[in-house]
């Protein structure tokens, strides 16, 4: 029994042994879309969703276990740009319809279980969103007796709360500096089905940043500078 609690003694301090806690910040831009399975509207329209532009900037903590596994949490400003829409095709000389363009504001919380290889990385875990604000624009085209364009900036037909699955990998190019690209890809209906919405919408974002640590617990090295 004594060999056992030394043994395992010995193996819990090597494993923790090296374990540092490092604070920083992170930027990221990218593209970000609801996928969603929505049919067409009526013979001879046709349904479309597209990319939009993406960024997210805050800080992190991170603790490092050892020299390969670390857990980081995130805080961070993150905005998604939706777009979808229909176009009627047919009966009329020329096209028309009408698209919705959403600006969706969150608070993000993403929590990451990396694995050092050297000086690249790989992460994976959750991110949890609440969205505190969305503007949204609807455009018409091709209806001379309609409004063209109008804006209205409430939650509206979102949910408020958002789960993603988060992977992702960075390299470390200096002592402080990290480039990282991240996918994340919703696992919640972003449609609000309170407001009648019967169809099912996912987001999914790509990004692409940089983070920098700004402070640093111990002086602990995982990397050759």
């Amino acid at each position: 029994m004594k060999t056992i609690l030394i043994t395992g003694t010995f193996l819990l301090s090597s494993f923790f042994g090296c374990a540092q806690i490092i604070l920083g910040g992170s930027i990221f831009g990218g593209i970000s879309a609801l996928k969603s399975d929505r049919e067409e509207g009526r013979i001879g329209s046709s349904y479309f969703w597209d990319f939009q532009r993406s960024f997210a900037l805050g800080g992190f903590a991170q603790y490092k276990i050892n020299a390969v596994i670390s857990i980081q949490a995130d805080l961070l400003y993150n905005q998604h740009q939706y777009l979808e829409g229909y176009t009627i095709t047919q009966w009329f000389p020329e096209d028309r319809g009408f698209h919705w363009h959403r600006a969706a504001h969150h608070v993000s919380i993403p929590i990451l279980i990396q694995f050092q290889l050297k000086k690249a990385y790989l992460s994976a875990g959750l991110q949890g969103s609440y969205l505190f604000h969305q503007k949204t624009t609807h455009t018409s085209f091709g209806y001379p007796d309609s409004p063209n364009e109008s804006i209205w900036t409430d939650r509206g037909d979102l949910n408020p709360f958002n789960l993603e699955f988060a992977g992702g990998i960075g390299y470390q190019t200096t002592k402080n500096l990290r480039i990282e690209a991240r996918a994340l890809i919703g696992s919640t209906n972003r449609m609000n089905r309170e407001l009648g919405h019967t169809y099912l919408a996912y987001s999914t974002q790509f990004i692409l940043g940089f983070s920098y640590s700004i402070w640093k617990a111990s002086s602990y090295e995982t990397i050759d500078n």
